[in-house]
């Protein structure tokens, strides 16, 4: 029998983890190996050591994935104060062709967006039916919450600014944006053909009693013979905040697919994809009042907005990072039950 046993030593995440089976009266030797273990001890020794890989294995998948592992992630608790959130820009738009950060303006850049635009007000026009009817926005300017955009008080209502310029190919769009009031869907980031009929929006209906309209939702006009722009199915978030700032992205490869985001400053959110086509897109944030439970003033603060394009291959879908994630997983997988089989075939 053997009269000493060799502690196991890994390292998971940074931490040295050392497992010293106690001895056992049943304990026998192997041939093979100086160590020795009871067929119970290897199989708990095989189960940790598998938790351990598939523990690394899913912070690796995480990093490498991102939205792929996590796909829908929403803000809890209290709401965070909008002027000490952090809702800089992120390091990748520092290169944006098109970039506005509202809290250094004092007033709209009209070298870089127009009131009510002939492209934003076809597509506002037609998030409603009946039409919602455009009104003048009310927009003012502030070093801690950038523009505040307000002037939707009633029902089918709707108002913005738009880009002057457009954007295709490959792209990302990003925004920050909070709303401090809300009767209805207080803010809109979407990108437009001329026409109003292409094109991917989110917009955050940000009042709780409003039944099923509440939540941050994608709206598009893909499929429409009309060019109204429905709501697809599931909102990317079910339960937002007022006074909590969210970071809204769109990304539209070569190819004419479409991937929107919404999530909190520095966190994963929630994400999806469809195909809109390729075109050339202006920019809009806007808001609107449709069919309403409630009608009364809506108040949004975009601390900035910009564009920047990009050069990664096009994708058809997501489902391209699902497929490699399942075979990353997979390989995984295969190690870990060979560990297994090797350890009990050694014993």
């Amino acid at each position: 029998m053997c009269k000493a046993l060799q502690a196991n030593i890994f390292i998971v995440n940074g931490a040295k983890l050392t497992m010293a089976p106690k001895m056992s009266p049943n304990m026998g030797c192997s041939k093979r190996v100086r160590n020795c273990r009871s067929k119970d001890q290897n199989s708990a020794f095989d189960f940790k050591l598998a938790g351990a890989i598939i523990a690394v294995s899913l912070m690796i998948l995480s990093s490498l994935y991102g939205v792929g592992v996590i796909s829908h992630t929403e803000a809890t608790g209290s709401p965070i104060s909008p002027n000490v959130a952090n809702s800089s820009p992120s390091p990748d738009m520092a290169s944006s062709v098109f970039f506005d950060n509202f809290t250094n303006d004092t007033n709209l850049n009209t070298q870089m967006w127009e009131v009510n635009g002939p492209a934003q007000t076809i597509a506002e026009t037609n998030f409603s039916s009946p039409s919602n009817t455009v009104v003048q926005p009310s927009l003012s300017f502030s070093p801690d919450s950038g523009m505040e955009m307000s002037g939707v008080t009633g029902s089918y209502e709707a108002t913005g600014i738009q880009s002057n310029r457009t954007f295709s190919g490959a792209f990302v769009a990003r925004a920050s944006v909070y709303a401090s009031e809300a009767h209805a869907n207080p803010f809109i980031f979407g990108i437009t053909s001329m026409n109003g009929s292409q094109g991917i929006a989110i917009v955050g209906n940000m009042n709780s009693s409003n039944g099923g309209y509440y939540g941050i939702w994608v709206s598009s006009p893909v499929g429409s013979s009309t060019g109204f722009w429905s709501w697809q199915p599931n909102p990317l978030l079910t339960s937002p905040a007022l006074n909590q700032i969210y970071i809204l992205t769109i990304q539209v490869y070569s190819n004419g697919t479409a991937t929107v985001t919404a999530g909190l400053p520095g966190a994963l959110g929630s994400s999806y994809s469809m195909q809109i086509g390729n075109a050339s897109y202006y920019l809009f944030l806007a808001q609107y009042e449709g069919l309403p439970y409630y009608t009364g003033p809506n108040h949004a603060f975009w601390q900035f907005a910009g564009v920047k394009a990009i050069s990664k291959p096009p994708s058809n879908s997501t489902s391209g990072s699902a497929t490699e994630m399942y075979i990353v997983a997979g390989v995984l997988i295969a190690v870990i039950v060979g560990i297994a089989i090797t350890r009990r075939r050694r014993t």
